[in-house]
């Protein structure tokens, strides 16, 4: 247990002390405002006040957790032990140079989402406008790696502390936008497909086609038994994330008025978790979101638990409240599309702060580290040089014993178009991170 001093305890507060303590450190905490009780404590304890109390290791308070209601901040950038730092305080008598609690808030809140940013096109909040893209530590979990140090100090001065951190996790998760690239799809559509097909000169694609449709050749987005059966060879747990849309714009969903494809999403459950993807619209249309949540339950039988933002479209506080409100427990939409890494700064799943509401909320974030069309389609690497960034960013997870999420599609296991040797990328990494030993 560790005992720490602050003149008010906040929401912030215990928000960003049960994250440090309880989640990564494994280690209880009691926050106290009684200055006589803190001074005769005898176990670890931390002073998070401007006031000196010998014997404690003292962290001065920026004001940041104290504070409600969103304010532009100032951010000048530190250094300790070698990692960047927010919120820093040199020249005083504090034993550590920056404001910890406050640089956590900061990055898991995602209060920069809040603040005034230049949107990208699809409307969401880029790497590039992040702060730690634009200091150069959106690829470390740094969040992870600063509460790690302080561990380190409080090891350091209370040699008797113990904390029971948890494992590294490998959690592989699969999204499916389009489940067949040519099955089970209207009339209409085959026919308007084909003839797109002939006036492009794409007579492969013509011919691909056909055969599938006779069964004679197997639909190249069905890539699932490839998935399975990677996934077992390591033991693992995944999920799919289904997009139950209707079709439009950049929503490509197969109908979930066909009784094949339900067939298709329930022989999935039969090895597999599930999960939602809602459509791009519904994220600015609760009645679209509320008919996809009645569509997954009808079809799976399930109560829906967990979602994936179709393009990872968040527009905080909005898209979690949405979620919240229909009974979602766990959300996997933290992470860029642009550039991997740490959106929040951290590798293991952490609660939604509401900052509007001032509350921390029961939905849990489980943070993306990697997905395949961030390497393709938005960075343009090479198979092995997409395999190199991945084992770097794996690496770093594995040393703070963090939880690796990855995102891939079936589509991109299909050998086709741009994703010809994307399989290759994809094998090698699932092995690469299911093996706990840093290479």
């Amino acid at each position: 247990m560790v005992l720490i001093y602050s003149d008010i305890e906040t929401p912030r507060l215990h928000f960003t002390c049960e994250l440090i303590f309880m989640r990564l450190l494994g280690i209880g905490f009691r926050i106290s405002s009684n200055p006589v009780e803190f001074n005769n404590s005898e176990g670890p304890k931390i002073n998070y006040s401007s006031e000196i109390f010998p014997g404690s290791l003292h962290i001065l308070p920026s004001g940041l957790v104290s504070e409600s209601g969103i304010i532009l901040q100032q951010l000048p950038i530190g250094q300790h032990e070698g990692f960047p730092t927010l919120f820093p305080n040199n020249g005083n008598t504090s034993d550590y140079p920056f404001d910890l609690f406050a640089a956590v808030f900061f990055m898991t809140s995602r209060y920069e989402e809040y603040l005034p940013h230049t949107a990208d096109s699809y409307g969401r909040f880029p790497a590039y406008e992040s702060l730690a893209y634009k200091n150069g530590f959106l690829e470390v979990p740094i969040v992870n790696i600063w509460s790690l140090n302080l561990a380190g100090c409080l090891k350091n001065t209370y040699p008797e502390i113990t904390f029971n951190r948890q494992n590294y996790k490998y959690l592989p998760t699969i999204d499916i936008d389009i489940a067949f690239k040519y099955k089970y799809r209207s009339l209409f559509k085959t026919i308007g497909g084909t003839a797109r097909s002939v006036l492009h000169g794409d007579i492969h694609e013509v011919l691909e086609r056909v055969a599938v449709l006779l069964n004679t050749t197997k639909d190249p987005f069905d890539t699932y038994n490839f998935i399975y059966s990677t996934h077992q060879n390591y033991k693992l747990t995944s999920i799919y994330f289904i997009l139950l849309a209707d079709y439009g714009g950049l929503d490509k969903s197969l109908s979930p008025d066909k009784e094949e494809f339900r067939n298709f999403i329930l022989s999935l459950s039969t090895h597999a978790s599930l999960g939602l993807h809602p459509s791009f619209l519904s994220n600015s249309d609760s009645r679209k979101f509320n008919r996809e949540v009645a569509l997954f339950n009808f079809i799976t039988a399930l109560k829906l638990t967990r979602t994936r933002q179709h393009f990872l479209k968040l527009s905080l506080p909005d898209t979690y409240r949405m979620l919240e409100k229909a009974g979602v427990k766990e959300d996997y939409s933290m992470g860029f599309a642009d550039i991997p890494g740490f959106r929040a700064g951290i590798c293991i799943p952490f609660p939604f702060y509401d900052l509007k509401l001032e509350k921390q909320t029961n939905l849990m974030l489980y943070p993306l580290v990697l997905m395949d069309g961030t390497l393709n389609d938005y960075l343009h690497l090479s198979a092995d040089e997409a395999i190199r960034r991945s084992k770097v960013l794996i690496d770093r997870v594995k040393k703070v014993d963090g939880t690796m999420i990855t995102l891939w599609h079936n589509e991109s296991l299909s050998e086709t178009g741009r994703w010809k040797g994307w399989k290759t990328v994809y094998e090698e990494l699932v092995a690469y991170a299911s093996n706990i030993d840093i290479i």
